[in-house]
């Protein structure tokens, strides 16, 4: 049985540093202070800071376990592929009539809708029976239903390609932040975690502060 490490115990964050000065004392204090929390949960797998360590804006202090965010990626990938493959065409420029599946019912409806002209007037000049008139009248009601379905069908296709679109970008964006990166450019002032913990963005990671520049207060006797 193996045992998990224990968080190291971090010094408490150093106080602001009191300077004398001709007439009273100056306190130097950090610019800005910062408790950084990751923006998805995961389990720790790289600690790369330690406290006092310099860091600029963007770089990494953490990184999150990967494989469970390059799966969902991987996947909303796939969904979102075979959704554009139903649509077909430009899917920047979505447009129905377009679609294989809708041109398709378009044309049998034109040409049950030329059927039932012939038919009609076959009809009215008595060469054409009332049963056979009443089947052409049916097959053109018929391809007109299927070319609405097939609209309809495509339409909601499309609205799915949206939300797959949508559920790829936040999985691609949460891949992106699995690393914990610097806010802004300065000093690790504490570290709060260990490999192998499971953090949320309930709790930070990190305290980060801006030491340049520093902010002076002067304390003048009273």
């Amino acid at each position: 049985a193996t045992t998990a490490a224990q968080a190291p115990q971090s010094p408490p964050a150093l106080p602001d540093v009191l300077v004398p000065q001709p007439g009273g004392m100056t306190a130097e204090q950090a610019d800005m202070q910062s408790e950084v929390t990751p923006l998805v949960a995961g389990r720790v797998m790289q600690v790369l800071v330690e406290r006092g360590a310099r860091v600029r804006e963007g770089d990494p202090l953490v990184r999150l376990r990967e494989v469970d965010f390059r799966t969902t990626a991987a996947q909303a990938q796939a969904t979102l592929g075979q959704a554009r493959a139903r649509i077909g065409g430009d899917v920047g420029r979505f447009d129905p009539d377009a679609t294989a599946e809708v041109r398709a019912a378009a044309a049998n409806r034109d040409l049950a809708e030329d059927a039932l002209r012939r038919a009609q007037q076959l009809h009215t000049s008595g060469a054409l029976s009332d049963a056979d008139f009443q089947r052409a009248t049916l097959q053109a009601t018929a391809a007109r239903e299927q070319y609405r379905s097939a609209v309809n069908g495509v339409r909601g296709a499309y609205y799915g390609y949206q939300q797959a679109q949508a559920v790829a970008q936040q999985a691609a964006r949460a891949l992106d932040d699995s690393t914990i990166r610097a806010p802004f450019s300065g000093e690790v002032a504490e570290r709060k975690i260990s490999v192998g913990e499971y953090v949320t963005p309930q709790r930070a990671v990190v305290t980060l502060v801006r030491t340049d520049p520093l902010r002076m207060e002067i304390q003048v006797p009273q």
